[in-house]
């Protein structure tokens, strides 16, 4: 398994109880990495003006054809904020048809960079029972969160508002448009 470092975002200094969610996507083609991944990494760009966002990891098992974050929040809420932004929402539509995603949150006591790692990757690698998450959490491996809305399981009906940066204006990620196709050479 690979992995990014870690990214922290505006609340990496929180001494209080955090939300870890766990993304496993596995995809049905390995000519979709490549998508998958520069979608993760403009979205990862934006980590530090989100709020609520504690910080993640991207990971990836290429030759298991499965990716996914480790992201780390204050709250529900927070989770909810970033699941809803127009960018995630877009990436969740263009590929939920293209795999299997599965999502497993538990609430932590406090942060410690360390154990939630090894938790995570206790979850990924499969050592946890099936809808047991680490610290009695909740979701478990196979919670579906594609829905066709971009919702998740037990987020409230009416959507939270929108991440904000500390300016006021909307954290959402930008994006340079779709990649270019390669250049016919001849």
């Amino acid at each position: 398994m690979l992995r990014t470092g870690w990214r922290p975002g505006p609340e990496a200094g929180t001494d209080g109880p955090v939300l870890v969610s766990v993304t496993d996507f596995t995809f049905a083609r390995r000519l979709d990495l490549p998508g998958i991944a520069r979608a993760a990494v403009r979205l990862r760009r934006g980590w530090p003006t989100l709020d609520g966002a504690v910080g993640l990891w991207l990971w990836t098992a290429p030759w298991a054809r499965r990716c996914g974050a480790v992201s780390v929040w204050t709250g529900d809420q927070a989770l909810y904020g970033f699941v809803g932004l127009p960018d995630h929402v877009a990436i969740m539509r263009k590929y939920r048809t293209r795999g299997e995603t599965r999502v497993t949150t538990w609430m932590s006591p406090g942060f410690d960079e360390a154990r939630v790692w090894r938790d995570a990757y206790r979850v990924l690698m499969g050592s946890e029972d099936a809808g047991a998450a680490p610290d009695g959490g909740r979701g478990g491996p196979g919670a579906d969160v594609s829905t066709p809305d971009g919702a998740i399981p037990g987020a409230p009906e009416a959507a939270p508002p929108a991440p904000r940066r500390a300016d006021g204006s909307a954290a959402g990620c930008s994006s340079a448009g779709p990649p270019r196709p390669p250049t016919p050479r001849g």
